[in-house]
């Protein structure tokens, strides 16, 4: 919720690509590429330059056809770096690679995701995941079954923007003041509110590209196919006291 749409990104798709191919050959992922190292290439170099941060996974799916939607749903899930780099409001275009390692009845997949920040103008001053209809895997990961089970990897992800056009105006914690935040969850229909916990807050002082800062944290009793709204109250942008308010739903499984 909060996101721009992207376009994708041909020109940096070989990049993506050969970053992937050097994982895959080197089996390893979110790594310097090192020219020593086998399938080595400027291209995959520079997929992996500040500049356009490579989102790489390693993930064992049984069979090329358990791979679907395995970037998003792996880098979606868990409290990680890639999380936060995917979900920028300040990208306008990705590009991607992937290369599948077929193993003794399984499959290793090596993506590599590439967000590239633009010029935008957002119409919102928050981020924030899971939002509306959000399929389930995207949120506990592809192999994880069906339902929330609550485990510390299940992380809401929110992000306060002190400005809509400058990635770096809310990037420090001068700016973007979570220490007294409070985070409430509640059922739409049955008005039940569920327990919230472990609240981490990050901020990137050393901006690239990505979230500026987050705010994640964890919530008990979720359910899928029902309508939850999620408050963050005592955030300070500015010195000044926000509250934000936003609509969360999760899809099962078809």
């Amino acid at each position: 919720m909060g996101l721009a749409k992207v376009a994708y990104d041909y020109t940096t798709e070989s990049s993506a690509q050969a970053l992937a191919l050097y994982n895959a050959a080197n089996e390893t992922y979110a790594e310097d590429p090192a020219a020593t190292s086998k399938c080595y290439s400027a291209d995959a170099k520079k997929a992996y330059a500040p500049s356009a941060w490579a989102i790489a996974s390693l993930d064992a799916v049984a069979g090329l056809d358990g791979g679907r939607d395995l970037a998003s749903a792996r880098v979606l899930n868990g409290d990680s770096w890639s999380k936060d780099h995917l979900l920028s409001p300040f990208t306008t275009k990705v590009s991607f690679g992937r290369v599948d390692v077929p193993q003794d009845g399984w499959v290793a997949s090596y993506v590599v995701v590439t967000p590239v920040n633009g010029a935008v103008t957002l119409s919102k001053d928050y981020v924030a995941f899971p939002g509306v209809d959000t399929p389930i895997e995207y949120f506990i990961g592809i192999n994880s079954g069906s339902v929330p089970s609550g485990n510390a990897h299940e992380r809401f992800v929110f992000a306060a923007l002190a400005s809509k056009t400058t990635p770096s105006a809310s990037a420090k914690s001068s700016t973007i003041d979570y220490s007294a935040a409070v985070v409430t969850v509640t059922d739409v229909v049955s008005k039940k509110t569920l327990a919230v916990s472990d609240l981490k807050p990050r901020f990137y002082n050393s901006f690239i590209d990505g979230l500026p800062n987050s705010l994640s944290f964890r919530v008990a009793g979720l359910s899928v196919n029902r309508a939850y709204t999620v408050k963050v109250s005592g955030v300070k942008v500015n010195g000044a006291a926000r509250s934000y308010e936003y609509p969360v739903s999760l899809l099962g499984k078809k």
